[in-house]
């Protein structure tokens, strides 16, 4: 089964030309997508292979942790406000924007949970902005520990510019 999580034409170069080839060699016994606008930006599949939508589920349990106790265990200021986000650091997700945002927001922290190559850009652009020690880029942790994050955040912020059924979003709102 191939499973698709973001358009097609979002794809690497690399993975498109491969998808294409799985497609033309009839690897795929189905393909799955996590929403209709992703199914729909695929290439045509051969007659009566099964493309069914599946959206993302997931467990969506709360932090009994209190805020201050919460970004504690994050190493997070207790006393700013303070900006969340999850993700993958890459173009897609656009963390880049909140890097920037941080420039109009003096009274603003951010923090990000997760990890990606593009690491050592948005420090750099923290640097070159001077807004570096109102940014904390946390990296990878256990899932477990996500609730305890939303927990820590005021305000959870999602700039991507596109996405599928957002598990993020989904965790975030619970």
């Amino acid at each position: 089964l191939a499973v698709h999580h973001n358009p097609f034409a979002t794809f690497p170069a690399l993975s498109r030309v491969l998808d294409r080839a799985g497609r033309s060699l009839g690897l795929y016994a189905g393909e799955v997508s996590v929403a209709e606008p992703v199914r729909q930006s695929l290439p045509a599949a051969r007659p009566g292979l099964p493309r069914p939508v599946i959206l993302n589920g997931q467990n969506l349990s709360t932090s009994a942790a209190d805020k201050a106790s919460a970004r504690r265990s994050f190493g997070l200021p207790e006393d700013s406000f303070l900006i969340g986000n999850i993700g993958r650091l890459s173009e897609q997700k656009n963390q880049a924007f909140l890097v920037d945002l941080l420039a109009r927001l003096p009274q603003a922290h951010v923090a990000i949970l997760g990890e990606g190559h593009l690491r050592a850009a948005l420090l750099e652009q923290a640097q070159r902005l001077g807004v570096s020690d109102r940014l904390t880029l946390i990296g990878a942790v256990v899932h477990e520990r996500v609730p305890d994050f939303l927990k820590a955040v005021d305000v959870f912020a999602m700039p991507s510019l596109f996405e599928g059924m957002s598990i993020a979003m989904l965790e975030a709102l619970a």
